[in-house]
């Protein structure tokens, strides 16, 4: 599930004000804040069930309160109960969902062999060389991703809405889609790509019903031009009589 960039609010009971935890989901190693007013003049406790989270902050007049958290890079995913406690008022409980960020992830490699995928981002040529490029996208939601497209910063357009299964944890590169990027460099270029995925199903191979994303990922490779080796001047004869 991805990160959520939104506020989320939870209802607190009569007599009582929302509890506002931002984000609402995070990654482990991640903080988040908790938010609340009322209950002028106490302290209140603020705790995470499960997470050993626990904070005091004390709210002297009638203006929002604030405490920030920090989830242990170790934790366990899923949703933690928020517990205030030594209220005179109520505030109702609130919770965090403790999640990996969805993703996706990409390579780009460079070599000078056409139809493969080279294993290096950096190379070295001489003037006036072909080579190749290969771009590797990998899948790190828990979805599948139907729908893809790549732009090169100097090669223009790549793939435009491809469709192509991407289950979760799959990989998938330009040469084995087919796709063969080549460029004559003769000069020393650094050129960075992006992958753009969307989340849907392919209808009899031709229509992606799209429902979320995207999901974007950038990267580049760098092909480094020497100079060519200097031609020695071939040897005069020195004919003597």
């Amino acid at each position: 599930m991805a990160l959520a960039g939104l506020i989320g609010v939870v209802p607190a009971d009569a007599g009582g004000s929302p509890l506002v935890v931002s984000p609402p989901e995070v990654a482990p190693g991640g903080t988040f804040t908790v938010q609340g007013t009322d209950c002028i003049d106490n302290t209140l406790t603020v705790s995470v069930a499960g997470l050993a989270l626990s904070k005091t902050v004390e709210v002297l007049e009638d203006v929002p309160w604030s405490l920030s958290f920090t989830v242990p890079p170790d934790a366990t995913l899923g949703t933690y109960d928020i517990v205030v406690t030594n209220e005179e008022c109520t505030i109702a409980n609130g919770s965090v969902v403790v999640a990996v960020p969805e993703s996706i992830s990409l390579k780009k490699t460079v070599g000078t062999t056409p139809g493969a995928c080279a294993t290096t981002t950096t190379i070295s040529v001489v003037p006036g060389t072909t080579v190749y490029y290969c771009y590797t996208v990998t899948n790190n939601t828990q979805s599948l991703l139907a729908t893809h497209s790549l732009t090169d910063d100097k090669l223009g357009a790549l793939l435009t809405n491809v469709m192509q299964d991407l289950p979760p944890g799959a990989s998938a590169n330009t040469v084995a889609l087919g796709k063969t990027v080549s460029a004559v460099v003769n000069a020393t270029t650094t050129n960075t790509a992006t992958w753009t995925a969307l989340v849907g199903q392919i209808v009899e191979r031709r229509v992606a019903a799209q429902q979320a994303g995207p999901f974007t990922a950038t990267a580049g490779a760098t092909v480094t031009v020497t100079a060519a080796p200097a031609v020695a001047a071939a040897a005069i004869p020195n004919f003597t009589g």
